[in-house]
């Protein structure tokens, strides 16, 4: 096979990505679909169980309610699992069963910590299968007023239960997100062993042909003055571009540009991106 047809084939297989799931893949979300299955049926067993012997005549009109309300999410939840099994494609579906067991849980169970980490999961899954990509702050917005909507039920505990209960969710949080930071370092560490060294900025939309330019002559070391002279503005006008610019690109400022870049080859278009991806295959894959 030709250098050329290995290219087309990675760009072939990159493409695909998106879209298919590997049969490895396939296999783990099948056997995730089979576990919450057998909870789920354990569970609708349990409920049944206490609704056949009568143990439901001491229960209280609310008790009762949030009982047949978790039946019925049980119910929905084994078909959501079933599609799963059957049709792993369809993963999004362990982030509208998350959602649904977080919101039932916390206007149904006082203090119980399962909906932060449920709500986390659904968001994980949506953020992999592309939900957050359009109107991002919208949609985080309408989560968490809804979290926070179905959190305020709990007042109906007493006030120190309900403050208790705030406290402990926004501590869950805050661990959670630490644990994911360091994870998330963890793994961009290991990825940068064996991902090529570059600076792709085709893949951010937000940077226009002239801070490419700028781009371009501050990886050369050129002075902030002779720069905004080469591009015929104010040196406070270039301040602000490259401000914007260091955020879409995640750095805090010029040292750290270098340190970050400074060694790596700098990709402005698409072209420059095909080329350097055949160049790259042919290097390490030769024919």
């Amino acid at each position: 096979m030709t250098s050329q047809k290995k290219y087309l084939q990675a760009a072939w297989v990159g493409r695909m990505h998106n879209t298919k799931l590997s049969k490895r893949y396939k296999t783990i979300y099948r056997m995730i679909g089979c576990g919450g299955l057998v909870l789920l049926m354990s569970s609708l067993i349990m409920d049944i169980t206490i609704i056949l012997n009568g143990g439901t005549k001491d229960f209280t009109q609310e008790r009762i309610f949030f009982l047949k309300l978790r039946f019925l999410i049980n119910i929905i939840s084994v078909f959501a699992f079933t599609l799963i099994v059957i049709k792993p494609e369809r993963c999004e579906l362990f982030a509208l069963i998350s959602l649904i067991y977080t919101f039932s849980i916390l206007i149904s169970d006082n203090g119980n910590l399962i909906p932060v980490f449920m709500a986390i999961l659904a968001v994980t899954v949506l953020v992999t299968r592309g939900f957050f990509t359009k109107k991002k702050e919208l949609k985080i917005i309408v989560l968490s007023v809804l979290y926070i909507a179905a959190l305020c039920s709990e007042i109906r505990f007493g006030k120190v239960d309900f403050i208790r209960s705030v406290l402990n969710n926004i501590a869950a949080f805050f661990i959670s997100a630490i644990s994911f930071i360091f994870i998330q370092k963890y793994i961009a560490n290991i990825s940068a062993r064996f991902e090529p060294r570059i600076l792709d900025l085709t893949k951010y939309d937000e940077l226009d042909e002239q801070d490419k330019e700028i781009i371009k002559l501050l990886k050369e070391g050129q002075k902030y003055d002779w720069i905004a002279g080469n591009q015929k503005m104010a040196t406070s006008t270039l301040k602000k571009h490259v401000r914007r610019i260091f955020e879409i690109l995640d750095v805090a400022d010029l040292v750290e540009f270098h340190a970050e870049f400074g060694g790596r080859e700098v990709i402005y278009t698409k072209e420059e991106l095909l080329e350097w991806k055949k160049h790259f295959l042919e290097e390490n894959h030769p024919a």
